[in-house]
């Protein structure tokens, strides 16, 4: 039997070219039903944001948007590693996202 769900979030993954599909956890397959979360980090996420960019309605979330595509990789070390500077860099760009 074909999971739907799955099948439909890798026709996703399948359209799009980025991420992966996560199957989650089911503690009670009684209960529940089997799902799946679709993940798409760093790089790939900024650039599917870029692609999507355009077409976003809500003026919000265009402005938020850019906001990352433009900042985001200047204020994020690849390794993580953060020095107080850099941390208040982010903090800022966090604290800039949340105010729009």
């Amino acid at each position: 039997m074909i999971d739907t769900e799955r099948a439909y979030i890798a026709g996703i993954v399948d359209g799009v070219g980025k991420g992966r599909i996560i199957n989650k956890r089911n503690y009670n397959r009684a209960k529940h039903k089997d799902s799946y979360t679709y993940r798409v980090i760093y790089d790939d996420a900024i650039e599917l944001l870029r692609e999507i960019s355009p077409f976003l309605i809500i003026e919000t979330k265009k402005k938020r948007a850019k906001l990352i595509i433009d900042k985001y990789k200047k204020v994020t070390p690849r390794n993580g590693r953060y020095n107080d500077e850099m941390f208040k860099k982010k903090k800022a760009l966090i604290e800039e996202f949340m105010q729009l």
